[in-house]
């Protein structure tokens, strides 16, 4: 199974999915159109995702066009349903924020948003798929509340 995702991912033919349409991701999903992948973006913000599908960017670094390229090319969709991502995409990232209160104390709700929605998905629709955490957490965060317990439900 690896070497399946890993030949798709080397020939461009998997689907990226995004999850986290801030200004990393959205960067990130931009750039993966741009090297000829297909792309899923997902944001909770349904504002987001409206401005997206309209072809509009709200990232200064990001263009109009671009955006709209991404839908009239057939390059990617957006979605505001995180199962919909989980089911398109071969290989999934996650971008997203890791605020910090005035005491410098990292805030995971974003992240454990995220694990939770892995942990409820359909089992087959993360068969065979790459994860990867981008957000930036602190040591052994990504064991902790990702690999852990997507070990534990799915072992």
């Amino acid at each position: 199974m690896k070497r399946k995702l890993a030949e798709k991912i080397k020939n461009r033919d998997s689907v990226v999915g995004i999850i986290g349409l801030g200004y990393v991701g959205l960067n990130l999903l931009v750039s993966f159109v741009d090297n000829g992948f297909h792309v899923v973006g997902y944001d909770v913000d349904e504002e987001k995702i409206k401005k997206l599908k309209a072809g509009e960017s709200y990232i200064s670094d990001i263009s109009s066009k671009e955006i709209s390229d991404v839908s009239t090319l057939e390059m990617g969709v957006f979605v505001n349903d995180i199962n919909e991502l989980f089911k398109l995409s071969d290989v999934i990232l996650i971008c997203v924020p890791t605020p910090v209160d005035e005491g410098c104390n990292p805030d995971l709700r974003y992240l454990l948003n995220v694990s939770d929605a892995l942990l409820f998905s359909k089992k087959k629709y993360l068969r065979g798929k790459l994860v990867v955490l981008e957000s930036t957490v602190f040591p052994g965060a990504t064991r902790k509340f990702l690999i852990e317990p997507l070990v534990r439900k799915y072992n």
